[in-house]
């Protein structure tokens, strides 16, 4: 089947948080890259539905984060969710929606992928940035690692 992206924008709000709990649990609000980009709102042109006709079958959103400290504000781009329907994962979905999303975030802010330390289905895409947290106070470990 064809795979198809379109603004994240076009899909219905209901559908996209269907598919996210059908990615990654009811509970998933309390995970700390909810924590993160809290308050914040999806960067639209780096935000995507993928569509097989008209079922949607993944989204990708990536969102404004900073790093604060002494010396300033580095500004980030934080990478997901990037969720795929648990029927149609590990068939590229999720890989197209990274490179439309690499391509046109190429001569932005630095990317930040958190996730699970066992998941690693995007390295030698592009570096990402390598931040450690620690933010005790959410019960989720965070691991971000720098990947080229």
């Amino acid at each position: 089947m064809l795979i198809t992206l379109s603004p994240l924008a076009d899909a219905d709000p209901n559908e996209v948080e269907a598919l996210l709990d059908a990615s990654f649990g009811a509970d998933r609000r309390g995970r700390t890259a909810y924590k993160l980009r809290e308050g914040m709102q999806a960067i639209p042109e780096l935000s995507f539905a993928a569509w097989e006709e008209d079922r949607m079958v993944g989204a990708l959103q990536c969102w404004p984060i900073a790093l604060h400290n002494d010396a300033g504000d580095t500004p980030l781009i934080l990478v997901g969710p990037v969720a795929v329907d648990p029927e149609r994962q590990q068939q590229g979905i999720g890989r197209a929606m990274m490179r439309e999303m690499l391509t046109l975030a190429e001569d932005r802010e630095a990317l930040v992928l958190i996730g699970d330390p066992d998941i690693r289905p995007y390295r030698a895409t592009r570096v990402f940035c390598a931040v450690v947290f620690a933010l005790p106070v959410i019960p989720m470990a965070l691991h971000v690692r720098l990947w080229w």
